[in-house]
């Protein structure tokens, strides 16, 4: 069992809270008519992230490591990275600095609450400033080329530097039964809020 307390910034501020992490922008749609109930859609994960990046007021290139479902189904798994690497691609053409994650190979794969472990896993990569390997990986799916993609599979565990300037954010992708994509980006907290 999982569970994330959410408050508005400001509002954590005033109250003296300890601050993990700040949600900068949420999107969420359902693929209706583009998919069947228990299938992804990667046109309506695209919308998603896109409209998630533009809502943040990010650069989408400071988003570093990304947590997928990694629900282990081959075509599955193909609509989501495809949908995750067009919708990024809107917004910048650059090459393999997204590193991929997801806590499923960790604990299983648990649709109810899977887009709340990927968050609470990407909040503490954060705290950490780590970017956690993607455990068992062995290969890349032959349905994406990574090469010519914004992401790559992360297999170290790896210090999570960031230029003078810029944030580390992260970003967590999270569908469901019934069609629903749903896409989070997420900074780290201000030093000073932690203080």
């Amino acid at each position: 069992m999982a569970f994330l307390v959410l408050k508005p910034l400001k509002k954590a501020v005033e109250d003296k809270d300890r601050i993990h992490g700040i949600i900068s922008s949420c999107s969420l749609n359902n693929n209706g008519a583009n998919a069947d109930y228990v299938t992804t859609s990667a046109e309506d994960i695209k919308r998603a992230v896109a409209e998630s990046l533009k809502a943040s007021r990010v650069d989408p290139e400071n988003i570093q490591f990304l947590l997928t479902e990694g629900y282990a189904q081959k075509l599955v798994d193909g609509f989501e990275l495809q949908g995750l690497i067009v919708g990024i691609k809107m917004y910048t053409n650059k090459k393999q600095f997204c590193a991929l994650g997801s806590i499923t190979p960790n604990i299983g794969y648990m649709q109810s609450c899977i887009g709340t472990f990927n968050t609470l896993y990407a909040v503490m990569a954060l705290k950490k400033k780590k970017i956690p390997p993607l455990y068992h990986f062995i290969q890349p799916t032959d349905t994406v080329n990574f090469c010519d993609s914004s992401l790559y599979p992360n297999d170290v565990l790896a210090d999570w530097k960031c230029e003078e300037g810029k944030e580390r954010c992260a970003g967590v992708n999270s569908y469901g039964f019934g069609g629903i994509n749903l896409f989070l980006v997420i900074k780290e907290a201000p030093e000073q809020v932690n203080a």
